[in-house]
Parts: structure tokens; sequence; C-alpha cells
């Protein structure tokens, strides 16, 4: 029993943590679909909410996994602790915005779709196809490829920024009731706040992977 103990404790997980982390990213890159879809089709937009809901649940219990692992688990040897730690909670970060922004979304019946926000939802659909890639080629040790990822979700970031500072100009000018204004700024911050985990999440595979270059 003892030594049974100890054999667990002192476990190579790497391979386990790797499934984890890529089929998180996996729920999270659907996710970023269905909410693209949802921005597309408002007035049908309960289906992909639901769904969105119950990838976002998956996810979780994804990362209760790791946790687990992480306290039965005494040697990490590809990447430290603290950096599966770091990489499966700012994935779930993301995946949570998500959420948040399709049940946002569901508040107001007559939302009317803006372009800047269908916009953004298309860069995070992008940035969250990025980050599985990324993810696959650190692991599959393709690590001079990283940068390239790095670079291209950083500057769709940015594009993300922009948009928001447009939209946020044009609610101004449209100065629509109250509570749309303070809906639609709401929705823009989070969307926003979405694409800024997204860089958060490539700046973790960016910093590991620097370590084994």
């Amino acid at each position: 029993m003892k030594f049974a103990f100890f054999r667990r404790f002192f476990k190579n997980n790497d391979a386990v943590f790797e499934q984890i982390i890529r089929k998180h990213a996996q729920l999270l890159a659907e996710a970023a679909k269905r909410l693209d879809e949802l921005f597309g089709n408002l007035p049908q937009r309960d289906g992909n909410l639901d769904r969105i809901i119950s990838l976002e649940k998956e996810a979780d219990r994804l990362v209760k996994d790791v946790f687990f692992l992480l306290d039965q688990t005494f040697i990490v040897s590809r990447m430290e602790k603290t950096d599966i730690e770091k990489f499966i909670s700012t994935l779930d970060d993301t995946i949570d915005l998500i959420k948040k922004v399709a049940r946002l979304a569901r508040i107001k019946d007559s939302l009317v779709p803006r372009k800047e926000a269908n916009e953004i939802c298309h860069i995070i659909v992008e940035m969250t196809g990025m980050l599985n890639e990324a993810i696959n080629a650190f692991y599959e040790g393709q690590l001079t490829r990283i940068k390239d990822y790095t670079d291209r979700i950083k500057k769709l970031e940015e594009q993300a920024d922009s948009l928001t500072i447009e939209a946020n100009q044009q609610l101004f000018k449209e100065n629509p009731e109250v509570n749309l204004m303070l809906l639609w700024r709401d929705l823009l911050k989070s969307l926003e706040k979405t694409t800024d985990t997204c860089e958060d999440v490539m700046d973790i595979i960016s910093s590991v992977a620097r370590r084994e270059l």
C-alpha cells in the first residue's frame, strides 16, 4: 500500500496533462465558433447559448481534473506545476468570458447586431484556432513556430482593441437609450477581454517554449 502511494506520487503525468490541455483548447475553440454563430443570428441565439454553457461546464470538469492531478503529482518534467496551473486557468478564464458574453446577449430580445461585435467574434474564432495550432506545435516539439503564432495573435488582439474603440465611439454618436448603451458597453468590454486572455494563453505557451529552445 505504501509503495503504491509513492509510485502514484512520483509518476510522470505529462501525457495526461497534455491530453487535458489539448481537450480544453478544443472546447474553447468550439465555444468561440458558437459565439460567432450566436452574434451572426441573434434572434436564434438560445441554441448556441445552451451549447456554450455545456462546453463551459465540460471545461470546468477538466480544470478540476488538472488540479486534482497536480495535488497527486510530485514531478512534472515538461512544464512546471505553476505553468500548468496558469495555463489551464487562463484557458478557463477565456471560455468563462465567452459564456458571459453569450448570456449578456440574451438579456435584450430585440438586440440588433453590431458590425464591430461580429468582427471581434470572428477574431476570437481565429485566435482560439491559432491557440490550438500553437499548443499542438508546442507538444510536437515545433518550438520555432511559436514566435510566429505569438506575433499573429498579438496583431489580432490589437485589431480587437481598435474595433472596441470604434464601436464605443459609434455608440456615443448614436446616443441610444441608457440600458442599451450599458449593455453594449458590457458586451464590447467582455469581448475585448476575451481577446486579451487569448493573448495571455499564447504568452504562457511562448514563455515555456523559450525555456526549451
